[in-house]
């Protein structure tokens, strides 16, 4: 349990890519997120994240997700500077990077081959939708539904480049786990501009600190043991 929980933090951590679309300016979207591949008893579903909350305010987004008691992530993107800043919570390590446009730990897409659909569409959450499918270098599919009703950009996987939209409905593979997020729900509304403040205990790493500290949780989750390790006390 403890790899897939890493595993999800590893996902959100990568959604470092702005997408683009039109019409909503402030409030929060809410993603339900389902495990459409992973076999798993009751007690196991309850453990894992539900859903997703992006905020959004002008320039800048933010999308949270809780995987379970003192496990996290957060990335907050500046879309007129590029800027990305991830936050991300294990155990007792509180953490967050801050990336240049561009930067970061980020895998290369430039293989995928995009597939835009515009006649095959679907509502989601009260939004008509268009259909995208993503083909990888390894020959595996996968879609994407988006709007260009909503006016934001967010921090989101690179599964799906050049497509001009805001992502609705798409499944994440990260090793082998996927998981599906579909948004639930579109609420306009003022967001305080508190929800995009790094909290004081959070200290800033660099992104090789911050595989070091994955690399660090997932050899304990493999062992069974708890391994402790020390934060760098400022950016190298």
């Amino acid at each position: 349990m403890s790899r897939i929980k890493f595993l999800i933090i590893s996902v959100m951590v990568l959604w470092l890519v702005p997408t683009y679309a039109q019409d909503f300016s402030e409030g929060r979207i809410i993603y339900d997120i389902t495990f459409p591949e992973l076999d798993m008893d009751e007690s196991t579903r309850g453990s894992l994240p539900r859903e997703s909350v992006v905020y959004v305010k002008g320039n800048l987004t933010r999308t949270d997700l809780n995987v379970g008691p003192r496990m996290s992530s957060s990335s907050f993107y500046n879309f007129k500077s590029g800027e990305v800043t991830a936050l991300t919570e294990f155990m007792d390590s509180k953490t967050y990077i801050v990336m240049a446009p561009g930067k970061g730990p980020v895998p290369s897409q430039n293989n995928n081959q995009i597939a835009l659909f515009d006649t095959d569409r679907k509502t989601i959450a009260g939004f008509e939708c268009k259909r995208a499918v993503m083909k990888s270098k390894d020959n595996v599919s996968s879609d994407l539904y988006y709007t260009d009703r909503i006016k934001a950009r967010i921090a989101v996987n690179v599964q799906f480049p050049g497509v001009d939209g805001f992502p609705m409905e798409f499944i994440v593979d990260q090793n082998g786990l996927k998981m599906k997020f579909s948004v639930r729900k579109v609420i306009s509304e003022q967001v305080p501009d508190t929800v995009f403040s790094i909290p004081s205990d959070y200290k800033q790493v660099t992104p090789d600190d911050l595989m070091q500290i994955y690399k660090s949780v997932e050899d304990s989750s493999r062992s069974g043991e708890v391994k402790e390790f020390e934060l760098p006390q400022k950016p190298k």
